[in-house]
């Protein structure tokens, strides 16, 4: 079971995973604001949340990127650096 690694350099899969998803639902926050105004008495969600939502998205975004951006140019990883599959797989997930 031990023996069931992959090199940490495979951050990048989480990174590159989390920026798809997060940019899809900073979209479609964007979208829920102002294509469907008409809509947004019949929703839970009031305006000020939505705005807020959309900002915590757009943090969260410039967070991925960021780690993106250094991992892929700042951090040098070891070849014996390992983790885990069980931990990526969570991970991915």
């Amino acid at each position: 079971m031990q023996n069931l690694t992959v090199p940490q350099s495979f951050f990048i899969h989480f990174y590159i995973l989390g920026t798809f998803f997060n940019g899809l639902l900073l979209s479609m926050m964007l979208c829920y604001i102002f294509c469907m105004p008409s809509f947004m008495g019949e929703f839970k969600m009031g305006r000020q949340e939505a705005w807020r939502s959309l900002v915590f998205l757009f943090l969260l975004e410039l967070q991925i990127l960021r780690r993106l951006y250094e991992n892929l140019f700042v951090t040098k990883f070891s070849p014996f650096a390992r983790m885990h599959v069980l931990a990526y797989l969570l991970g991915i997930l």
